[in-house]
This record gives structure tokens, sequence and C-alpha cells, in this order.
């Protein structure tokens, strides 16, 4: 079959992907073999193509989000059959889905709903994965007493995604911010109650709302240069929530160091197959990181996925 492909790490304006033959996948106890219909590009596989070479006569296929349809599964693979239309991640440690066909664990794929074409599910898995874990971890909703959620970058991937998952499933009153007029509109479009500007004073903007303090924060950009005014609007004991591992202990390191933000818990990723800079080591405190079972659950139909992750 045919395949992206690259021997030596390379920054991406060097271009070295080859267009190559490789061996059919391997399929394994668990895995199903998906013929790839459609990929999602994301910053994780810039990150490693920049870094990871392959070993001594060996090659590296990159691409861990994507849809296709079920061409063969394992005899421990339950739950699909062969024809069915399907997305999900993948492994970072095995070849991904820059090729025809891809062999991946069952257990992180998904059956896309039929209203949904494959272009748009393959730009779903890991903002959607990702928007659950850090506002659900493994609960079917966020902890108690969240009524007010701040999602700092709503039009983002992991923005929408949240946005849609709140309104779909909680009573919460959701905030996004954006800066641009169209981050504006698409984050109303996502069903956010109130839409502010992170480039001005937020405090300020929450307060002529009406709105003294939140009692979520789920920060996806930027968050070490906003801890200042995002400990500001914390409700105390409110739950600080950025995608990314290191940057969630940042804040909660920074979080118990301020008055009145003090949070409950402030939980990590666990998935082997999110980008490298997410899986930053350091010690934490005892989390909730459980991923959902598949990422079905955060890809409700209905659901639409934002433009930057098209």
């Amino acid at each position: 079959m045919k395949a992206l492909a690259y021997e030596k790490a390379h920054a991406l304006d060097a271009f070295a992907l080859d267009l190559i033959e490789v061996d059919e996948p391997e399929l394994g106890d668990r895995d199903l073999v998906v013929e790839i219909r459609a990929i999602g590009v994301n910053p994780g596989e810039a990150f490693i193509r920049s870094i990871r070479s392959a070993a001594p006569g060996g090659r590296v296929i990159l691409g861990w989000e994507f849809a296709g349809v079920v061409t063969g599964t394992g005899p421990a693979a339950t739950g699909f059959a062969v024809g069915d239309r399907v997305m999900g991640t993948g492994d970072i440690t095995r070849d991904g889905c820059w090729a025809q066909r891809l062999a991946v664990d069952h257990r992180v794929v998904a059956t896309i709903p039929d209203q949904l074409s494959f272009a748009d599910a393959a730009s779903l898995p890991i903002g959607s994965l990702t928007a659950w874990e850090a506002m659900f971890g493994d609960q079917p909703a966020p902890p108690p007493g969240v009524d007010t959620v701040l999602i700092v970058g709503g039009a983002g991937g992991v923005g929408s995604m949240a946005t849609q998952l709140l309104k779909a499933r909680t009573s919460a009153f959701v905030i996004g911010t954006a800066s641009r007029p169209q981050s504006r509109q698409w984050c109303q479009a996502m069903g956010a109650d109130l839409v502010i500007d992170h480039t001005a004073d937020v405090t300020q903007q929450l307060s002529q709302a009406g709105i003294e303090q939140v009692d979520m924060v789920l920060s996806t950009a930027g968050t070490a240069d906003n801890l200042a005014w995002i400990g500001a609007c914390c409700a105390p004991s409110v739950t600080c929530r950025p995608s990314t591992w290191a940057a969630r202990w940042t804040s909660a390191r920074s979080c118990r160091s301020r008055s009145p933000c003090t949070p409950r818990w402030c939980s990590a990723r666990s998935s082997p197959v999110r980008t490298p800079t997410d899986r930053t080591a350091y010690s934490r405190p005892s989390a909730t990181t459980s991923r959902p079972a598949s990422c079905a659950r955060s890809s409700r139909p209905g659901f639409r996925a934002s433009p930057c992750r098209a």
C-alpha cells in the first residue's frame, strides 16, 4: 500500500515526506484494519516530525486522527464489523494514518454518526477527547457546583467541542473568549452564552456582565501568560483545567498560591495518543485521568467541528 513517510527528523519547510510503498498493516488481536478516507492534521505531528527519526533502515508514518471504513477485525476486537464507518485517534508508538490503511486498537475507535462525512468525522477525535477529559474526566458531568464555565480560546478545536459538550449535557452558563469578530461569531454559533475578549480586561468584562467569579476555567491557549487574571476570576474551590499536562500543573501550583483560587483538582490527560508537548513529565497530585472508553460520547450527532481543525 502507499503511505507518506520519512526517515530523518526535519522541519516543516524541509518537506522531506515521500510517497512510498509499504507493507500492509499487521492485524493484532484487538485491532481493526481501517481503510483511510480522511485524516486530521495536528500540531503534534509537526512536533514529532521535528524530533523523531526512524531506526536505521526504517521509516516513520505520522497521523493520529482519522476516519475510514473497517476492512478487517482481530479476534478480540468487539463491537465492530467489516464495512463500519469509524473514526479514531491511534497510537504514537505505531504507524499512523497517513497511509491507505491502518491497524489500530479498537478501543480508541468509534463509529461515525450517519449524518457526518468522513472529513468532518476526522476532525473530531482528538479535540473531542481533549475537551471531554478536561471537563468531565471519567464522569458523566463536571464536578458538582460547576454552574459557570469560562473557556479560554473558545473558537479553537478544543474550545468549540467543550462549548457544545457543556451545552448538550449540562445547564452550565458557558463563557467563551475570542478576539476577532469571526471568532466571536463562531463561539456564539457553538452555543456560548457570553463571549468576551481575552486580549482586553477579562475580569472587567465579566463584571460588566454581572459575573464576579466562575466555577471552572478551561484554558486552551496562553495559560501561563493568563494565570493572573484566571486566578482573579476564579471562585473559591474552582476547578482550573488547562488543556495540556504541563500547563495544568503550572496552573494548579499558581492557583493554590493565590486567593481565593484553590482548585479542587487539576486533571491531566493520560492518553498515549496525545501530542508529546502535552505529556511533559512532572510530579502531579492524584487526579482522575481515565478516558472515556470511546470517543462516541464526545462526537454526538449534530456536533460541529471547528474550521481550525478541518
